[in-house]
């Protein structure tokens, strides 16, 4: 079975409350990835490092292309 590393950000809450964004690689077969369990799995891996998974986007997603200029935009 060929297994995949997709780069998922999962958008959390860390230990004291605060929204913090953790980049996750989940193993998974391109089923997984084509039905999206992968965003599942981040968000697992995710609260196995001590986070409050809310949200999982992948570079597919709007929400990751947005990222660059939400960032110019707070700065």
């Amino acid at each position: 079975m060929n297994l995949l590393t997709p780069k998922v950000v999962v958008l959390c809450h860390n230990s004291e409350g605060q929204a913090e964004f953790v980049k996750c690689t989940p193993r998974v077969t391109q089923n997984d990835i084509d039905n999206g369990r992968h965003f599942l799995y981040a968000k697992e891996l995710a609260a196995e490092r001590g986070y409050t998974p809310l949200e999982a986007f992948d570079a597919q997603d709007q929400a990751a292309r947005q990222l660059e200029d939400l960032a110019k935009w707070l700065a």
